[in-house]
């Protein structure tokens, strides 16, 4: 008997998803950014999305977006604790990466990160910063009118352009690593009590006010000398420089300042997670503001003619001492230390102010009685 075999084929079809292109955003009305129905199309922007602000937008969670656009009279506000990161490229030649039109409004109280192309700013445009703003890898081009105040940490990689009619306010830091170039006008200045750090050519038709500290030269890492002109970027600094010691070098450098000889400078900014170390005679005819780390060595002089403000550590080694003709403000930490040779110390002409803590050491020699006295005297503390 013949046995039927049947073959049965089975066909498999497979289906390649479909790829939908991510739509870009327009805001339609005032509130906050997280909202479905704030935006045309209906959802939320996404780190492919080229987003147009033209309403009162207030960020109210960190988010990634490819560009942003500021329409005519819009506002958009990142809250502190909040980050909105733009990747670019940007739109056009020269790609703009952040593009605020006339009369818009850009209010950073926390973190806006611009990774790549330029910030363009309209006219009678403002731009706050409270937080931090870091452009990563393009510049700032500004037209007339614009004002800026930055209370807080304001970076720009590339050049920085304003036309007419400016009004900049430096509470806090305004770092630019290209060139500075600001027109004449009405009004036309740079203003506060900040800090103005320009890597290149600095080219201002209006003023620059004298409460400013303008940063001469930067340390960018090279080496450990601070002797050394190529471990500056605008070579070594003179008495009447102003230096910043920052947390990231520029120049791939990986190296902090070593004081080896006699220095004498007006004044120095060290950031936080920076450092300086002492090992000679060094002297501010102005003032120290670290929220880095300082530490003197054995013998090791430093001597400043205002003020010294320390939120970050300094340690005095045995021997070593710190004067300070004005006040001394510590919200961080200051260490004493003593041994065998002696004991180190900080002496200021004024007030002792700051909520930070003091850690004294008094070195005691062998035998069966000590008497130690109180590590600080003469105290005049708020």
């Amino acid at each position: 008997m013949k046995t039927l075999k049947l073959l049965y084929i089975t066909i498999f079809i497979f289906f390649a998803p479909k790829v939908f292109a991510q739509p870009n955003y327009s805001s339609d009305s005032d509130g906050n950014w997280n909202v479905s129905t704030r935006w045309t199309p209906n959802g939320i922007p996404t780190s492919t999305s080229d987003v147009t602000i033209n309403d009162n937008i207030t960020l109210d969670v960190s988010t990634v977006i490819r560009n942003l656009i500021g329409s005519t009279g819009a506002t958009l506000t990142i809250p502190e604790g909040d980050t909105l990161t733009i990747t670019g490229p940007g739109i056009g030649d020269p790609p703009i990466s952040v593009d605020f039109k006339n009369g818009a409004n850009l209010i950073v109280n926390g973190t806006l990160i611009v990774e790549s192309g330029t910030m363009d700013f309209g006219n009678n445009a403002t731009l706050t910063v409270n937080g931090s703003v870091f452009v990563l890898s393009g510049s700032l081009v500004a037209n007339n009118n614009l004002n800026i105040s930055a209370n807080g940490s304001f970076y720009v990689s590339g050049d920085v352009s304003i036309a007419n009619n400016y009004d900049v306010i430096i509470e806090g830091s305004f770092t630019v690593d290209g060139n500075l170039t600001a027109l004449a006008g009405n009004p036309k200045s740079f203003s506060g009590s900040g800090t103005l750090d320009v890597g290149g050519t600095t080219t201002v038709g209006g003023t620059i006010a004298t409460t400013l500290t303008v940063v001469s030269t930067r340390w960018n890492g090279v080496g450990t000398d601070w002797a050394t002109a190529a471990n500056w970027t605008k070579g070594l600094p003179a008495a009447t420089a102003s230096v910043v010691i920052p947390s990231v070098l520029p120049l791939g450098g990986t190296f902090f300042p070593i004081i080896s000889s006699t220095v004498s400078i007006a004044d120095l900014i060290i950031e936080s997670g920076a450092s300086v170390t002492v090992n000679s005679t060094f002297s501010t005819s102005d003032k120290i503001v670290s929220d880095g780390t300082i530490l003197l060595g054995t013998n090791a002089r430093v001597t400043v003619a205002t003020t010294f403000v320390n939120n970050g550590s300094l340690t005095i080694a045995s021997t070593g001492g710190v004067t300070v003709t004005g006040d001394f403000t510590n919200s961080g930490t200051v260490n004493v230390k003593s041994d065998a040779s002696g004991t180190g110390w900080l002496f200021n002409s004024a007030s002792l102010l700051g909520s930070g803590t003091y850690s004294v050491e008094n070195y005691l020699t062998g035998g069966d009685f000590h008497y130690v006295s109180a590590s600080l005297s003469a105290v005049n503390s708020s």
